[in-house]
């Protein structure tokens, strides 16, 4: 499954349990989205 299919997935998920679709909802899928993508390249994503 493709990340973007898993974040789609995770979206649906949240929209499902919590009937929320704001930034912060938003954001906690987005997050896990890069950090999928990034370990493919090695790459390490902070928080600032």
């Amino acid at each position: 499954m493709s990340h973007i299919q898993t974040y789609r997935r995770e979206l649906d998920d949240y929209r499902r349990v919590a009937g929320a679709e704001n930034e912060g909802t938003v954001s906690q899928a987005f997050a896990s989205l890069l950090k999928a993508e990034g370990a493919e390249h090695k790459l390490i994503f902070t928080h600032v």
